[in-house]
């Protein structure tokens, strides 16, 4: 199984870029986070970054063994998630297994984790909150260019209508809390 770390959003909300920040009292990334998350599961994780963060994160990664880290590539540049996804597949263009996970999860459990893994085509969820980002399916380069030439870059839209995978309930704590704003980090720390 390949594990995708999304690392290359705006992060508007936030302020900052997300893939960067260091939580209060955490003396590893956001991406570095959610690949320690993913190594334990995972024979390879794919870092997908921008061309904003690509230099700081492969300079933060490079020494950790089995981790790359790439960027969008044409034609599918700055078109979201599923831009990340394909730059993965230009890796592994056969049929290949993926497990998902955006640095916007920084306190997503193991557990979490290894329950997505073990159930193929499935992503977590809360009984308010579908997580996406947090998903397990296997496509090809070619299926993905597909589904990309539909103009459809929507990640809900290629993980529930194009893979067919399905949501897998947890409880609604912090571990699946989609981290958009700087006081979010703070707050949960107080806790």
């Amino acid at each position: 199984m390949i594990g995708i770390v999304l690392a290359g959003g705006q992060s508007r909300r936030f302020g900052q870029d997300k893939a960067l920040y260091k939580l209060p009292h955490q003396s590893l990334t956001n991406a570095q986070t959610a690949i320690g998350n993913l190594l334990p599961i995972c024979d390879r994780v794919i870092l997908s970054a921008s061309q904003t963060n690509f230099a700081k994160l492969t300079a933060t990664c490079e020494t950790i063994p089995r981790v790359s880290v790439i960027q969008d590539q044409a034609p599918f540049i700055n078109c979201g998630p599923l831009g990340g996804l394909y730059a993965a597949a230009c890796q592994f263009p056969g049929s290949t297994d993926y497990l998902l996970l955006a640095v916007d999860f920084p306190f997503v459990t193991a557990n979490i984790l290894a329950t997505i893994a073990s159930i193929e085509n499935s992503y977590a969820a809360t009984e308010t909150h579908e997580q996406y980002a947090i998903s397990h399916f296997t496509t090809s380069k070619q299926e993905l260019v597909n589904y990309l030439q539909t103009g459809n870059f929507s990640l809900k839209g290629f993980v529930k209508d194009d893979r067919h995978c399905v949501a897998i309930n947890f409880a609604a704590t912090m571990a699946l809390t989609n981290l958009n704003y700087e006081k979010e980090s703070h707050d949960e720390n107080k806790k």
